[in-house]
């Protein structure tokens, strides 16, 4: 979303799924007074990121290859975290620069990122863009076992804007 706000990229439309806008909820106080004491000395510092897995998606079988996955260190630098808070509060106060068709979806009982600053986002961009919250869903839409219905809808978004042409996603099952 930053990115499509500067200047004039050469974008046709933009989607963003869950964004790190804001997040559902906050680390305890004392851990951000001490990444905001820490990161100017040590920004590479990684701590726990605190994140389970059980609400990445309703699909178990992707939650567990998510727990067993050993490239999934679970650990988030200071210089990130601040860095991605920063670039999400830039979002929301211009995100009405974005001039292109805008698909921004998020799933209502996202755990990780806040679905509310979703809305809020939505409503002060123009008539370009579309906001779609998913009932009852987690955070990664595209894992959810719901997924071809997202990925259709995504589609037919698309093909609404001009920008995609072709047939829907068929469930494999």
């Amino acid at each position: 979303m930053n990115y499509s706000m500067s200047k004039d990229p050469p974008i046709s439309a933009l989607i963003a799924s869950a964004p790190w806008l804001r997040l559902a909820s906050y680390p305890p106080w004392y851990m951000i007074l001490f990444s905001r004491i820490m990161r100017p000395f040590f920004p590479s510092l990684t701590v726990k990121a605190g994140i389970d897995s059980t609400y990445r998606t309703h699909d178990p079988v992707v939650n567990q290859m998510v727990r067993e996955d050993p490239l999934l260190h679970r650990r988030m630098s200071l210089q990130l975290y601040h860095e991605i808070s920063r670039k999400g509060i830039y979002a929301m106060r211009n995100i009405y620069k974005i001039n292109r068709p805008f698909l921004l979806m998020h799933g209502n009982i996202d755990r990780w990122t806040s679905h509310e600053a979703s809305l809020e986002i939505a409503a002060n961009t123009s008539k370009l863009t579309r906001l779609k919250i998913w009932d009852g869903l987690y955070h990664e839409l595209h894992n959810e076992i719901s997924h071809v219905e997202i990925f259709n809808y995504i589609i037919d978004w698309l093909t609404e804007m001009k920008i995609y042409k072709h047939g829907k996603i068929q469930n494999r099952g």
